[in-house]
């Protein structure tokens, strides 16, 4: 198992959320569309990265070897489905509620 670097729990006015950081640059992701996750083959972990620029430099840091997710909300989706949620009225349920929290602005 690798274990992945870039979650943070950021906190705002007392309140707290997940965010993910690019490991490359060092801000926060925030765009899904705009992020991966990268690993190396048989390694000991993994990072979250912006797509582009923040990727190929740090792929070329690291050898470029690493093998990547194709957007962070695969990767996300993966977890979720790893953890149980198997249908869609599963994922909407938890949207609804997650989206509660989300109302509080970051």
């Amino acid at each position: 198992m690798l274990p992945i670097e870039g979650l943070v729990i950021e906190d705002k006015d007392g309140r707290t959320c997940p965010r993910f950081v690019c490991q490359h640059c060092g801000m926060l992701v925030e765009d899904s569309g705009m992020a991966l996750i990268a690993w190396e083959h048989k390694g000991k972990q993994g990072w979250c990265l912006h797509k582009g620029e923040c990727w190929r430099a740090f792929d070329a840091k690291h050898g470029g070897n690493l093998l990547s997710s194709p957007d962070i909300d695969i990767p996300v989706m993966w977890l979720l489905m790893n953890m149980g949620i198997k249908t869609t009225r599963q994922l909407l349920s938890l949207w609804k509620e997650a989206k509660e929290y989300a109302s509080i602005s970051f």
